[in-house]
């Protein structure tokens, strides 16, 4: 006598939820590494934006300029020559900016990403184009 049989064994469904899970184990860590490498490539692009912005007022009238993004402000100070850095949507941003202008004989500026959810992360950039991060290490 044949038996029709339909549906699967218990067996098969516990292969099936092992491969989902060794599936699961590899895939989850990688997705959160792109994710924190996007939002690291995002400070650092913005980063690269406020420069080039910086060394365009600094040609154009001979010194830099300070100011602060953030998703609760965006303040410029004197000329406001940086209202070209749009970044976007401040409350999608996962890096607050600043820029820190100083005049004299030398002038000079630092910008600063600092992530959002960890203060204790952040990246910079200067006029001589240094790029650095929290480590003190270059990007």
């Amino acid at each position: 006598m044949w038996l029709n049989k339909r549906g699967f064994t218990l067996v098969e469904l516990m292969i099936v939820v092992a491969i989902l899970g060794i599936l699961g184990a590899i895939a989850i860590p990688l997705y959160n590494g792109y994710i924190s490498t996007a939002k690291t490539s995002e400070a650092k692009s913005n980063l690269i934006t406020i420069y080039s912005l910086e060394e365009q007022a600094f040609a154009d009238k001979g010194k830099y300029v300070s100011g602060l993004y953030t998703e609760s402000e965006t303040s410029l100070s004197g000329d406001a020559v940086l209202p070209a850095f749009k970044p976007g949507d401040a409350k999608e941003l996962n890096y607050d900016y600043s820029v820190k202008a100083v005049d004299g004989d030398t002038p000079t500026f630092t910008a600063v990403a600092t992530f959002k959810h960890d203060t204790s992360k952040w990246f910079s950039i200067n006029q001589d184009n240094v790029k650095l991060d929290q480590d003190g290490k270059g990007w």
